[in-house]
């Protein structure tokens, strides 16, 4: 059709100028028809002139058109962050603005769903967020990218993450408010099913009441012990509460007592000073004065606690010197006896017994050392040094062992020399 067109146009100008020349004037012969009729071919060019410049602004205006489409679709595709269409060889500048179209409504659809996607994911992060940190959460800029969009999931997956470590968390906080609530005698109820933040929030209030009321109600379970101690009261079996009216019931307890104890002070005073007065002298031990006053009660009756405690022990101890001062003692007799030669006129049975003690007694003073030593140990271990006459006993004993020397005539045969000192 094109073709066609210039085809025909050319075929006009042939036949017009065919026309012209026949039509020249005599004088004009010998010029061209397009210079002797320039005024009428200047009209047609013209007329050309403003057809082509007619249609050459059309023609800009599609190429704008084009470039803002090809613009917007490459600064979405940045965005987007994917490839730009390919763009085929288009001559028709119709055809291409309408092939840019399409492709910018497609990139248009995919960043409609795009962005819904996104929406979707970050209402979901947001409703997370609030419900772990009591606080909105914000995003300045929002952009319709793939990797944002992934981004949005990884923090979406970490927030759930959180909110995992977060309910256990709460199941711990759960049940340390209920123990909280049953110490302090509060009848209110929790639920995992409550806020986080909120539940957090309730553990730190009440985590902080019990501890000071512990710290109060401490001081008044040692203040009922201590006086019902002194007054020799059965001790009071506490409650794990911590509730005002138990406190207020233990307030009362204690009132009580601190009455009791004033009626009776100089009596209890007595009573157990008398018990320390009588133990120190089991112990040999100095008399120890002690205040009248609550202080002083205390410090009695540790001192009874104390002193009770060893008493056994140093009893059991105190038994072993004494035998062993005995059996020496008997050692000493039997020695003065055995240098009498009269004693060989005494009746048989009596020098079977004193030769049966002869052969016995250092064997047997030895086995009571040793069992004396060990107790001492013992003693030393538990108590600290075993005093007896206000003198370190274990000393005295060692000193009087490495010092002794035995009659080998009397006690003891292979001796090389009577005199011969034996350490122990």
């Amino acid at each position: 059709m094109y073709t066609e067109i210039i085809h025909n146009i050319n075929k006009k100008f042939i036949d017009l100028q065919s026309v012209l020349s026949t039509i020249i004037p005599l004088q004009k012969i010998s010029k061209n028809p397009t210079d002797i009729f320039r005024s009428e071919f200047d009209n047609i060019l013209k007329c050309i002139d403003d057809i082509t410049n007619k249609f050459t602004g059309v023609r800009n205006n599609l190429i704008d058109e084009c470039v803002k489409l090809e613009k917007s679709i490459y600064l979405k595709c940045e965005v987007l962050k994917i490839d730009m269409p390919r763009m085929p060889n288009i001559c028709n500048l119709y055809f291409k603005k309408e092939y840019l179209m399409i492709e910018l409504s497609k990139i248009n659809l995919l960043e409609k769903y795009r962005l819904r996607e996104i929406n979707y994911w970050v209402n979901k992060s947001k409703k997370l967020h609030y419900e772990l940190y009591n606080d909105d959460f914000l995003l300045e800029i929002i952009e319709p990218s793939i990797m944002y969009l992934e981004n949005l999931k990884k923090l979406y997956k970490s927030l759930k993450q959180d909110k995992e470590k977060k309910d256990i968390q709460k199941k711990e906080l759960v049940k340390d408010l209920q123990s909280f609530y049953k110490k302090l005698e509060i009848n209110e109820k929790v639920s995992i099913y409550d806020r986080f933040v909120i539940l957090e929030e309730k553990y730190k209030t009440h985590k902080n009441m019990c501890i000071n009321r512990q710290k109060e109600l401490n001081v008044i379970k040692q203040e009922i012990h201590d006086k019902e101690n002194l007054l020799n009261f059965p001790l009071t079996r506490f409650l794990d509460l911590l509730s005002d009216r138990y406190i207020g019931e233990l307030k009362e307890r204690c009132y009580y007592l601190q009455n009791e104890y004033e009626k009776k002070v100089e009596e209890i005073y007595s009573e157990h000073f008398s018990t320390l007065k009588n133990l120190l002298f089991l112990f040999g031990m100095k008399l120890e004065i002690y205040e009248k006053n609550d202080k002083g009660l205390l410090q009695i009756k540790n001192r009874i606690k104390d002193l009770e405690s060893k008493k056994d022990l140093f009893l059991e101890i105190n038994n072993l010197i004494n035998n062993r001062y005995a059996l020496l003692e008997r050692m000493n007799e039997f020695e003065k006896i055995a240098s009498d030669p009269k004693r060989l006129f005494k009746s048989s049975f009596q020098l079977n017994r004193e030769e049966k003690f002869r052969k016995n007694a250092f064997p047997s003073l030895l086995k009571l050392e040793t069992e004396l030593i060990d107790k001492l140990k013992e003693y030393t271990e538990k108590y600290g040094i075993f005093y007896k006459n206000e003198e370190n006993y274990e000393n005295v004993l060692k000193a009087e062992i490495e010092g002794r020397i035995i009659n080998k005539t009397v006690f003891i045969n292979k001796y090389d020399s009577p005199y011969k000192k034996k350490k122990m």
